[in-house]
């Protein structure tokens, strides 16, 4: 009878263990089929993917393409959950299942025995920004670049009918802390935007300012805007620069590598003092001399000509700044005195094109938040 308990015994606790051995070799299975998708999903480049759809709204397109490569990566009776944000206020709150079966999939989700969880993070724009760009054509494949690497919501003008219009808009419906437009960004202007009879129309891209509205420019379009002090003047001193009627306009080597002397800056954040940005010398930089020595985030050490370096690359005028004859401009305002948009797209030989448009992205205002991706797995039937 002993023998008979000491068996009986024996057999329930390896009953036991095969029991626990089992639950535990299920449960690192469910977690390695978690981070194996999860794994797929980033190797194959479809989580790019799936962010970049939700940086520029499209929900339903990043719901539609992780379902169909989940479905692909996971075993038939295994389901699943996607979450991109915080889980308690998340951006999306599924990206599978899609919200037609939300409730459903809840309720299977909650009642699931057994859930593993893996996680990843990506970055997201806290807010999607509203910009007003002025694009001649040769600025047209920057600006298709700016979009596909930043959710940027950008209305594209190339006639003076058209960017006046919006830019009366943006003033006429300006309320306090609610710009219009986040940012006008004008990268390579080469017009007179003010010619005769519109002359005063420059005012008004400094009144925009006063409106809570940031100016991106690039050294171009003040090249091309610097007839009439009393008129032209007001934007030169809005973007922290002193007035000229005669800039100077220069090319060729050794203007190929601008460097960074101020990475505390917003549009310099990602970038170290001493980085070099590619520069590509066939296109103009300008002469330009700020208001303030200390708003210059990025310059050119060498000079040709025989100019005295170092030379302004890019100038900053802090938020905040009163402004001489229309009072204080809440935003700040940037100045890139060359032209970026042809460097980064050159046909034959584009230089620094991935910084231009980093930097480029930083200055319109952008902001990243980091966020979480979860994937919950559970073993249950299709809903």
């Amino acid at each position: 009878m002993a023998v008979a308990v000491l068996i009986t015994a024996i057999v329930g606790l390896v009953g036991f263990g095969l029991q626990s051995i089992h639950g535990q070799q299920g449960s690192l299975r469910l977690e390695r089929y978690a981070n194996d998708a999860l794994e797929v999903l980033q190797l194959t480049g479809t989580m790019d993917t799936i962010v970049n759809y939700i940086r520029h709204g499209y929900l339903e397109n990043a719901e539609t393409l992780a379902e169909t490569e989940l479905r692909k990566i996971l075993p038939a009776e295994i389901q699943f959950r996607m979450i991109i944000g915080d889980e308690n206020d998340p951006r999306l709150d599924n990206i599978f299942p899609t919200a037609g079966k939300n409730e459903e999939w809840l309720a299977a989700f909650q009642k699931a025995g057994e859930i593993a969880k893996a996680v990843r993070t990506t970055t997201l724009p806290q807010k999607n920004l509203k910009i007003l760009a002025w694009v001649d054509n040769d600025d047209e494949e920057f600006i298709s670049l700016l979009l596909v690497n930043a959710g940027i919501e950008i209305k594209k003008v190339n006639t003076l009918a058209d960017f006046w219009n919006e830019i009366d808009a943006a003033i006429v419906n300006w309320q306090p802390n609610r710009p219009c437009y986040d940012a006008v960004f004008i990268p390579d202007a080469e017009t007179d935007l003010a010619p005769n009879g519109l002359a005063s129309k420059i005012i008004e891209l400094v009144t925009y300012q006063k409106c809570d509205g940031m100016l991106v420019v690039g050294g171009s379009t003040l090249y091309h805007n610097c007839q009439l002090e009393e008129t032209d003047g007001y934007l030169w001193e809005s973007l922290g620069v002193q007035w000229n009627n005669s800039p100077q306009e220069i090319s060729g080597p050794p203007l190929d590598n601008m460097r960074i002397i101020s990475s505390s800056n917003f549009v310099t954040q990602s970038y170290k003092n001493g980085d070099n940005i590619e520069y590509n010398p066939n296109y103009s930089q300008y002469i330009y001399m700020p208001i303030d020595n200390s708003w210059v985030i990025a310059r050119w050490d060498d000079a040709p000509n025989n100019l005295t370096a170092p030379l302004s690359g890019i100038i900053v005028r802090p938020a905040g700044y009163f402004h001489s004859r229309i009072g204080t401009l809440p935003k700040p305002a940037v100045l890139f005195n060359m032209r970026f948009a042809q460097s980064a797209t050159d046909p034959d030989n584009p230089m620094g094109t991935a910084d231009w448009i980093t930097l480029i992205k930083f200055a319109l205002g952008y902001e990243e938040t980091t966020e979480l991706i979860s994937l919950y797995v559970w073993r249950g039937q299709t809903v």
